[in-house]
């Protein structure tokens, strides 16, 4: 639903147990900067689909880690994998731990252990994404809904 801001100067805002009146232009710079770097809800799908295939994925390397820590991936594992981990590295690219986010490498094929470590980054970069975009009740903030409110 869109306001029609021409219809009012000012507007009550309720936080809380306070209640303040303020211009509908303050109104706007406020829920502006709360809409700036929140996610679209199509990002949040996108990343809520990779969540459940990097997950999997870890969960196949925990096993093969136990079994055989030391014993190298081959070609077609890394390619797999590094399919999942360039679109997880493509949602998380705007938070401060992407820096820290590598590829399997292809050349040297890294052995289970190691893909685990490398795995296990994204997946606490992923947690720490969820965490920062969802309120107290787990819903996610994001563009069309700043509030994460229950739709």
């Amino acid at each position: 639903m869109d306001f029609n801001w021409k219809c009012c100067e000012n507007i009550l805002v309720l936080g809380g147990d306070k209640k303040r009146n303020i211009s509908t232009k303050k109104y706007k710079e406020i829920m502006t900067k709360k809409k700036r770097g929140l996610p679209s809800d199509t990002l949040v799908e996108k990343f809520t689909m990779l969540s459940g295939l990097l997950n999997s994925v870890y969960t196949e390397m925990k096993e093969l880690s136990k079994k055989k820590p030391d014993e190298p991936l081959n070609k077609f594992k890394v390619k797999n994998v590094n399919r999942v981990l360039e679109q997880v590295k493509e949602v998380l690219k705007d938070e401060p731990t992407i820096e820290f986010l590598d590829l399997l490498d292809d050349e040297t094929l890294p052995s289970n252990s190691d893909a685990i470590l490398i795995i296990g980054q994204y997946i606490a970069s992923m947690r720490s994404f969820r965490n920062k975009f969802t309120n107290e009740y787990n819903r996610w903030k994001t563009i069309e809904n700043p509030e994460g409110e229950r739709v």
